[in-house]
């Protein structure tokens, strides 16, 4: 991700108090993330959605496609390589 879309993709979260933005005192490019309670209460509240969207997603198509639509979020979300092949 480049740095102007994630610096717009943050605004609103810091605006609305669900973020903060921190200054890492050793590399002052660094900005620390950290989720605030309300940032943390608003996770809490998604995970309902979360679920009711693999929920339905399971009932469209099936047991095995949601494993697989896991096991893909989940290569997507660790993978080392690709954020180097988008460059």
């Amino acid at each position: 991700m480049e740095r102007s879309a994630l610096g717009q993709t943050l605004r609103p979260l810091t605006r609305d108090g669900f973020i903060d933005l921190g200054h890492d005192e050793r590399d002052g490019r660094r900005r620390p993330i950290t989720l605030t309670k309300s940032g943390k209460d608003k996770v809490v509240s998604g995970r309902r959605y979360w679920a009711d969207a693999h929920e339905k997603f399971k009932h469209f198509f099936g047991d095995n496609q949601l494993g697989v639509l896991r096991e893909t979020l989940r290569d997507i979300a660790e993978s080392e390589q690709l954020p180097e092949a988008f460059q």
